[in-house]
C-alpha cells in the first residue's frame, strides 16, 4: 500500500502556480524580497559584530593568528569592500604585529621586513 499525504488528494491544478492570480504572485514576490532583505540585514549585522570582536581580540592579544583572523573576518563579512577604508584597517591590524605598512619608503620596508621575518 503506497504512502500518501494530504497533498496527494488535492488535484495538481489546484496547487499549481499557473492558476494563481497575478496579484497573488506579485504579493508573494514582494514578501520574498522583504524576507531576503531581512536575511541580508541579519547576516550583515552578524558579520559586523564578528569583525568587531576579532578587532578587539587582535588589539588585546596581538598575535599573528589573531591578526589574520581579524583580516579574514574583515574581508569575509562585507558584501562590498571600500578600498581605502578596508586597506587602512588591514594596515592598522598588520601594524599591531609588524612595522606599520607605509611608515617608510618601500625599499626600506622590504629590507627591514625580510631581516626581521625571513621566509622559511
Amino acid at each position: 500500500m503506497p504512502i500518501t499525504t494530504p497533498l496527494d488528494d488535492i488535484p495538481h491544478h489546484v496547487i499549481s502556480e499557473g492558476d494563481r492570480g497575478e496579484g497573488d504572485n506579485q504579493e508573494d514576490e514582494h514578501q520574498d524580497d522583504e524576507h531576503q532583505e531581512d536575511e541580508q540585514e541579519l547576516s550583515d549585522r552578524i558579520g559586523a559584530e564578528a569583525t568587531d570582536a576579532a578587532f578587539i581580540v587582535a588589539n588585546q592579544h596581538s598575535t599573528d593568528t589573531n591578526i589574520v583572523n581579524a583580516i579574514a573576518l574583515l574581508l569575509g563579512t562585507q558584501r562590498e569592500w571600500n578600498g581605502g577604508d578596508c586597506l587602512e584597517d588591514i594596515a592598522n591590524l598588520i601594524g599591531l604585529v609588524r612595522q606599520h605598512p607605509g611608515d617608510q619608503d618601500p625599499a626600506g620596508y622590504v629590507a627591514r621586513f625580510l631581516t626581521e621575518h625571513p621566509s622559511n
